[in-house]
Formats: structure tokens, sequence, C-alpha cells
């Protein structure tokens, strides 16, 4: 799970498995670490699992993984023995999830058995995302925030790209449940159009942006670590500018960073009730009213206090002070001669690999 989510939303990575219901994805993202091996596909096109036995799989392969740690140097017992009970199931590995044709499903069964689900989508499918009826959190990436930067970033394989992610967004403002959008900032290439991400924000409504300066993986075809990477105080600003524009700044503010990821979090200020964050979410409240059989499950019914730790300014920048933080200190690092390649010029396309149309 992504680390910034315990200082964020309260969730502790310990307790969550991470799955991916579909190795294939519609998208060839530049700044995406997946295995160049996985299929890039416009369609679903494989045989579909029953989602009971995917959920139940799932769990049984995660703790099967879990238990290799037992009495590993460094694994404290204490959360090894939470770690045998799955408390969140973050659908974000690899690939898209809601190619799975029956994601729906899928999350309800993580939700019968007391899994709260976050649900990651590119935007590419609108049809199914509008299936999803009761999701804990549905986050919506945002590659890029025009159509022409979409194209050179997001690299969709759909000719009508932007009308399916403009889609989402409709659908993503109409979801009574916890929302965000996920705005992956690329220094030099993205972090400019602030207007155009203020648009999509007002358009999408959404509870939370995330702002995630992109990681450099050691491997890529499109990143640069010197011209391309954003510092964590260039995202800070990135995210302090976005809210001065004029609707941002009526609704939304920032609330919490996570510095050692490099990521920020504007929060609506729906969340900052009688002067406090709300930002985390109370997965037991969660569980309980979707056991419950409730057709809506609306945000506001499972906020819980965010802690003065993750809250941006604070004096760790979003660490968890019960933690310990290890440093490691490179020596002998190699330095490449010729050094990676950086990406073209904001609008120009990148040569996409070949990859499967329907």
């Amino acid at each position: 799970i992504n680390a910034e989510y315990m200082g964020f939303y309260g969730m502790s990575s310990y307790e969550t498995m991470e799955m991916s219901p579909s190795l294939a994805c519609n998208s060839r993202c530049v700044f995406c670490w997946k295995h160049p091996g996985t299929p890039t596909t416009a369609q679903w096109q494989w045989q579909t699992d029953d989602p009971k036995l995917l959920a139940h799989l799932a769990v049984a392969s995660h703790l099967s993984m879990i238990n290799t740690m037992k009495d590993v140097q460094g694994v404290r017992p204490d959360r090894f023995r939470k770690a045998q009970a799955v408390k969140y199931c973050d659908f974000s590995l690899v690939g898209e999830s809601l190619m799975y044709p029956n994601m729906a499903q899928l999350v309800q069964e993580m939700h019968a058995n007391r899994i709260c689900t976050l649900v990651y989508t590119s935007g590419m499918l609108p049809q199914p995302m509008q299936k999803l009826s009761s999701v804990t959190h549905l986050v919506l990436t945002v590659a890029a925030p025009s159509a022409q930067l979409m194209r050179s970033t997001g690299r969709p394989v759909f000719e009508d790209y932007w009308e399916r992610f403009t889609a989402s967004l409709d659908i993503l403002a109409a979801k009574p449940y916890r929302t965000s959008l996920r705005v992956i900032l690329i220094k030099s290439w993205n972090d400019t159009q602030l207007s155009e991400y203020e648009e999509i924000v007002s358009r999408s409504m959404p509870d939370f942006i995330e702002v995630k300066a992109v990681i450099y993986c050691g491997r890529t075809d499109a990143l640069d670590l010197t011209n391309n990477v954003p510092s964590h105080q260039e995202t800070l600003d990135f995210a302090g500018q976005l809210c001065t524009l004029p609707y941002m700044s009526k609704y939304y503010e920032v609330a919490c960073e996570h510095e050692h990821s490099s990521c920020v979090l504007i929060s609506h200020k729906k969340f900052k009730i009688n002067g406090r964050w709300h930002t985390w979410l109370d997965s037991d409240r969660f569980i309980y009213l979707a056991q419950q059989g409730r057709a809506v499950i609306k945000t506001e019914e499972y906020v819980a206090p965010t802690p003065d730790w993750a809250l941006v300014g604070s004096a760790g920048q979003g660490f968890d002070p019960e933690e310990v933080r290890h440093k490691r200190k490179r020596r002998n690092a190699r330095q490449s001669t010729a050094g990676p390649p950086v990406l073209p010029p904001n609008g120009e396309d990148l040569d996409l690999e070949d990859c499967d149309e329907a």
C-alpha cells in the first residue's frame, strides 16, 4: 500500500493486502512501474474467475506470504499477529482493476469478509466504474489535466480516451462514498497547468486530491531522475498554489503531508469538523454499515480524526513518531555516464509499443 496512506487515512500497511484482479491495463503511463511484460489491451479477453473464489485465494495467498516473515529479525510480534486479519484490500498492484468483469461483486465479497476496499482506476472504463455501488475509497488517477497531455503521458489505447476520462469525472462526482483524485506530478511536464487541474476538481468534486511526486524506479524509458522528479517541497508548493485558485480556495485546503513519500493531501473543507481534520476512515464503522446491507454509505458516516503528526507542517512532516525511521547511507553509488532519456516537450507523443486493441 502507498506509505502515505497511514498518515492520510489511518491505513496500516501490515493490515493491508494488495491485489490485482487484472494484470492487463488499457494505458501505458510514462510513470508506471509495472513489469513490461504485462499485457496492454482495450478489453478483457481471458477466463473470468469467480469473485468469491478470487477473494478467498487472495487472502490465503497473502497470509501465506505474511507467514514466511514469522520470527524474522526486525518483525514486530504484535504487528505480525495483527497482520493475520486482513483489514484493507488495495486493488492497485498492477493493471486496471475495472477490466475484471466482476469487479463490483469482488468488492462486495471483500466487504462480506470484513475487508475495506480501495479501488484505483485510470478513468478509461466509466461503465464498470458506474457499477461500483459501494467502495470504501475510490481513487481516480490523473495522469494529465488536458487531452493533449493525457495522450502523451497516460498513453491510453482508446481513441476516445478524453471522453472516457471526463465521463469518469462525472461518475466520481455522484459517488456518495470516499473519493480521491491522485495527481502524479512530473516536474517540467504536468506541473504548471493549475487552471486545468482546477477544472477537473470542480467537475469531479472529490473528497481528496492526492498530489504525488513521480517516483523514479531505476529503469524507465521516459523519466529522468534529475529533470522530472519533483522534490517534496516542490510537490508541497504545487498543492499550495492549486489551493489559491478561486474554486479550490472555497472548498479545499492542504491538510496532510508525507515527506518521505513526497506526497501531499488536499482535503475538502467538510472534513475539518469543529476546527479539526477528519481525513482518517473508521474501517470498523464502514464494515458495520456494509454488512447491514446498506445500499448507500455516505462519506461522512465513517470518518475519524486525523492525528497532529500527519498534518501539514508537523515536525516530522507526516512521519509517525511511534515508528523508527532507518536511513541507509549509499556507498560507492554508480553513476551512469549517459543518463536516462528525458521526456519530450509538452504535447509531443512518445512511441508506443505494440498493444492489442479491440
